[in-house]
């Protein structure tokens, strides 16, 4: 299988790059890649929507051209200490 070339934005920032991608390569090792912490931040698809866990293989989601978001994760809640 050949790799397929895609673009990652970093959400907020308008800075894109072009990834290839291997047909093993994980949305941790792209973040890696574009300079993002897969401990703190996420991929997501824009169609469909959907964001992409850090161990998932991204060749099978995506197609050659399409363009990925990277962003900070969200946290939800309220952290309260005593």
């Amino acid at each position: 299988m050949q790799a397929k070339t895609i673009t990652v934005e970093a959400l907020g920032s308008g800075v894109a790059r072009d990834i290839q991608l291997a047909p093993s390569a994980t949305a941790a090792e792209v973040l890696k890649q574009v300079g993002m912490d897969p401990q703190t931040s996420s991929l997501e698809l824009n169609d469909p929507k959907r964001l992409v866990g850090p161990d998932e293989t991204l060749f099978p989601m995506v197609e050659t051209g399409q363009k990925l978001f990277a962003s900070p994760r969200m946290r939800v809640g309220s952290e309260q200490s005593e």
